[in-house]
Order: C-alpha cells, then structure tokens, then sequence
C-alpha cells in the first residue's frame, strides 16, 4: 500500500486508462491488492517531476488491521 506525502496523481483504470480520479497528499492507494491478495486493480500516474510516497508492506498492513 502506498500513502501519497507529495506530488498529485492520477488514478486510471482499463486498457484506455480511463481516469477515475486525482489523488494528493494524504491519499492512499493499493490497499486492495493486499486484502483480497491479487494483482493491482488500476493504474497510477504521478504529475510533476518529483513524487514523495511512505510504502507499508503486507505484513505492517495486516499488523495494523489487527490493531483497528
């Protein structure tokens, strides 16, 4: 799972990477692959030179549902 800290991105899916929305700062994106374990459901495309993202693996994502 990826949490946005910096930079805009684009949210697309299908084979027209169709855009379903922008997401920014504090935005979070993956967390479906990793609860229903299978491959990405859309596409993300970063606007600008520089994009800034805290990652959080499958094990620290499962530790915190846990904890919720």
């Amino acid at each position: 799972m990826f949490k946005i800290n910096g930079s805009v991105f684009e949210f697309t899916r299908g084979i027209y990477y169709k855009m379903i929305r922008v997401l920014g700062q504090g935005s979070a994106f993956g967390e479906i692959a990793l609860m229903q374990d299978s491959k990405r459901t859309a596409s993300i495309k970063v606007y600008g030179e520089e994009a800034e993202m805290a990652i959080l693996d499958k094990d620290k994502f499962n530790e915190s549902l846990r904890r919720i």
